[in-house]
């Protein structure tokens, strides 16, 4: 059911589709949630720049998923969401 997401995920980390082509938006927060964990544990940070700058990922209003995209930047040494990360750990807690 998911495919849709995991294949796009392959398709941009491969570095084949744009950010901006994804359907992200239109995805439920579900498909959203598949793709960002389909993706490579250590994205590149260009591509994580990409995915921010079409998605607008780190400024998420759903909990779910800027907490996936928070650990993906740790991951990735995005430090653009380094600031958004302190405000989520200070927001959340260990809540999360």
């Amino acid at each position: 059911r998911m495919s849709h997401a995991s294949d796009a995920a392959a398709t941009f980390a491969a570095g084949k589709t744009a950010a901006a082509a994804l359907p992200f938006t239109k995805w439920s927060s579900h498909e959203q949630l598949h793709f960002l964990r389909a993706l490579p544990r250590n994205l590149e940070a260009a591509r994580m720049q990409e995915l921010d700058a079409a998605f607008g990922l780190t400024r998420s209003r759903n909990s779910e998923v800027v907490s996936e995209w928070l650990l993906m930047a740790v991951r990735s040494g995005y430090a653009a969401a380094y600031p958004r990360l302190e405000e989520f750990l200070v927001e959340v807690g260990r809540r999360k």
